[in-house]
């Protein structure tokens, strides 16, 4: 995308296409449009922040009815912390079903 544009695309050919071509394999094709990337600029390097965000995984274990969603909205609302699932496991073996959530949060 540039400025809001598509600056080009990218995809497979048809299998259909692609037998009556009597191609083996997938045939990628791709279309840049050269006068948009002529326009752009290329990054220049900055130097690292001496202050790295700061990430933290969490692990909770939860009842099966406790929906994961309250989970990141109390810690939204309660320590202003954003946090985004990493995995989702729902265990049976115990007397009541429970899931493990894993989280990744910033600070």
């Amino acid at each position: 995308m540039h400025n809001g544009e598509p600056a080009g695309w990218i995809g497979t050919l048809h299998p259909q296409v692609r037998a009556t071509l009597g191609l083996k394999m997938d045939a990628v094709l791709f279309e840049v449009r050269l006068d948009m990337l002529s326009q752009g600029s290329v990054p220049a390097f900055e130097p690292l922040s001496r202050f790295p965000e700061v990430r933290r995984d969490l692990a909770f274990i939860l009842k099966e009815a406790t929906p994961v969603q309250s989970l990141l909205d109390c810690a939204r609302e309660q320590a202003g912390i954003t946090c985004r699932i990493l995995s989702y496991l729902t265990f049976m073996r115990v007397k009541e079903s429970l899931k493990a959530i894993r989280v990744l949060r910033w600070a």
